[in-house]
């Protein structure tokens, strides 16, 4: 996984949910596991993920979930644990 290019750089495409406990991208609704999840399913091909979300999600909000996640591993890794189990 990518490191995020510069410290808090997520906190301006993500939104954190403290009654849903779901970080989210701002304004779109994607949750950030979700995304983790099908980078990993890519491979880390970020066109890929972002092909497959047909524009509605940017490059830059790809790089905001990818930073939460390099901060947050435990919370998203233990959130795409439980929907695989």
């Amino acid at each position: 996984m990518e490191a995020p290019q510069k410290a808090n750089h997520w906190s301006r495409h993500i939104e954190e949910y403290p009654l849903r406990a779901v970080p989210i991208v701002r304004e779109k609704g994607f949750s950030v596991w979700s995304l983790v999840g099908m980078y990993r399913v890519y491979e880390g091909d970020k066109q890929k993920v972002l092909a497959d979300y047909g524009g509605r999600l940017t490059a830059e909000e790809l790089d905001a979930a990818l930073a939460y996640y390099h901060e947050f591993p435990d919370e998203i890794d233990r959130r795409l644990w439980e929907l695989e189990h």
